[in-house]
């Protein structure tokens, strides 16, 4: 019967509204042609009216209406399509409120699609709708692509373009690639300058060695990709005290850039340096408090932490030496070059053998000679020259009393090595040699 009655009402798509219900729409009819009115003059307003119209929830929208008259009569066919016409003013009040376009634009698309679905011929408008909307997205995209690159996120800029919110987005992911590129070399400008890296504090060594966070970067930074490396090694060298790996380092940071504009094979020549030179100071520090042995040990170190330096700096190649000063900074072999040497040929000088010797004389001789030879020893330890002193000593002692003199002339003798023996603080030992040769260290080392 209900279906009866719908038919009834519908002529030719025009709907009969009957007196009962002529209350509730008359004043919207009126409402939403005053709306129609103002799209274009006052979107603003008109969507207020039409979302009062479409507020009454009225059955019958989307349709040409005839109201019924008190005389039994209809009034003529009037316009009611709220949907529509909100649609359409959302759409001019998004050319206006370009901040609010796309949320407009999106409200206006479903206006409009709830008015095709209500069989109205709003498709037009519709696609009109879409298109803008769009283009709306686009802009926005755009905008919100721009935002990302300058808040430096730009994996996550990669990723708005790769979604397709932005037709032909090969150029902006080039654009995005070199600004990301851009951003990493800014970044690292500074790696690498401040105090030396012996003396800079735990704050001011984080500080000098910042890194761009790697969470948002797209692309590949083989210079970024370095200075992590070195940075992996600078830490572990500063925090574990590990042998130093700064020489390959600077050596791979050839691979950057040419010599001449290559400041991070610079960066990592003067950290090697400065390490190299902390080490071997260090060592030499050690050095002079240390026992024979580890003295040697010392030594040989630092004489293992220059060859590999000057390895590295002939590895390097002619151009970087002439555009790196610290590859011909001649402050590491001055240093490795400043070690006490502790000649291991004077281990190995026994006056004792001259008593079992065929000839004592020529036995000593020999001795005297290369005691005399160890002397000279370019840089020799305090502990092996008094050694080598006090052995000069009593050979040159022994011999001269084999052959006749007396104490008092081999004390003569031996005056200016007395002398010497005093300012290092006496004889290294004399009791192994007899009591006329006591004598002789005594009366050296006795003072003026």
């Amino acid at each position: 019967m209900a279906t009866l009655l719908w038919l009834a009402l519908i002529q030719d798509d025009v709907v009969l509204i009957p007196r009962k219900d002529r209350n509730a729409y008359e004043p919207a009819v009126k409402a939403c042609a005053e709306a129609e009115a103002l799209i274009e003059k006052d979107p603003k307003a008109a969507i207020a009216k039409l979302d009062d119209v479409l507020r009454l929830k009225l059955a019958h929208v989307e349709r040409r209406l005839k109201l019924a008259e008190s005389d039994g009569g209809w009034t003529d066919e009037v316009r009611f399509f709220p949907y529509q016409y909100r649609g359409r003013a959302r759409m001019a009040l998004a050319k206006i409120r370009k901040e609010e376009a796309e949320t407009l634009l999106a409200g206006a698309v479903e206006d409009l699609g709830k008015s095709v679905a209500l069989k109205a011929a709003s498709g037009g408008y519709l696609r009109e709708a879409e298109e803008a909307l769009k283009k709306a997205r686009r802009k926005d995209a755009r905008a919100e692509w721009r935002a990302l690159v300058e808040a430096r996120k730009f994996k996550s800029a990669r990723a708005l373009l790769e979604s397709g919110a932005i037709g032909d987005a090969g150029k902006l992911l080039a654009e995005t690639e070199a600004a990301c590129r851009a951003h990493v070399l800014a970044s690292l400008a500074d790696f690498g300058a401040g105090p030396r890296f012996s003396e800079a504090a735990k704050i001011d060594f984080s500080r000098r060695f910042l890194l761009p966070d790697p969470a948002e970067l797209i692309g590949e930074h083989p210079i970024l990709d370095w200075c992590r490396a070195q940075l992996d090694v600078l830490r572990r060298l500063r925090e574990e005290g590990l042998d130093p790996v700064l020489e390959r380092q600077m050596l791979d940071a050839r691979k950057l850039a040419a010599a001449e504009e290559n400041r991070w094979f610079r960066v990592t020549a003067a950290l090697a340096h400065d390490y190299i030179e902390s080490r071997l100071r260090s060592l030499l520090d050690h050095v002079s408090r240390a026992p024979l042995a580890e003295r040697r040990r010392l030594r040989a170190a630092g004489g293992r932490l220059h060859a590999g330096w000057a390895e590295t700096c002939e590895k390097a190649g002619r151009d970087y030496r002439e555009n790196c000063p610290e590859l011909r900074n001649p402050l590491l072999a001055t240093l490795a070059a400043s070690f006490p040497v502790d000649p291991e040929e004077l281990d190995s000088i026994d006056l004792d053998g001259c008593f079992a010797a065929d000839s004592p004389e020529a036995f000593l001789d020999g001795a005297i000679a290369k005691l005399r030879e160890l002397r000279k020893t370019p840089r020799i330890s305090e502990e092996s020259l008094r050694k080598t002193l006090t052995l000069l000593v009593a050979a040159t002692a022994i011999r001269e009393l084999l052959a006749g003199r007396s104490e008092a002339e081999v004390v003569e003798s031996l005056n200016e090595v007395g002398t010497e023996l005093r300012k290092l603080g006496g004889a290294a030992e004399t009791r192994r040699w007899g009591p006329r040769v006591d004598r002789v260290f005594a009366a050296l080392l006795r003072n003026p």
